[in-house]
């Protein structure tokens, strides 16, 4: 079986975080979980192009540019998601442990439940 070229490698790397790209705009776990795994195979797929080889300039240079946009749109999903859930757990904060006299959010106490049958 003959070995892929690294320019090979780079491409399933691009498919990978465009795959990756249309999980993280689906705001549920399941699609965070599978857009990580989408990221952790184009990792495997550019280790697999660094030790395979010199790659043709032209190819490889062209694809990773479209990598590494690729990677900075994924890196603003996941940055922007991040500070929208952070913003919550702050209101959270707020409407239920009140503020600090410094004005910030109190730390809320854990969630806890309770039962009762009558």
């Amino acid at each position: 079986m003959p070995h892929k070229q690294p320019e090979e490698h780079i491409t399933q790397a691009v498919s990978a975080v465009g795959e990756a790209l249309r999980l993280l705009a689906r705001p549920d776990e399941d699609a965070l979980a599978r857009s990580n795994e989408a990221l952790n195979g184009a990792r495997a797929c550019l280790g697999l192009a660094a030790g395979s080889g010199p790659a043709s300039r032209a190819g490889a240079l062209d694809q990773l540019y479209r990598l590494r946009r690729s990677l900075t749109t994924a890196r603003a999903l996941v940055e922007h998601g991040e500070a929208f859930w952070e913003g919550w757990a702050r209101l959270r904060s707020a409407l239920t442990a009140g503020y600090t006299p410094a004005g910030a959010p109190a730390v809320a106490p854990p969630g806890g439940r309770l039962s009762v049958e009558g």
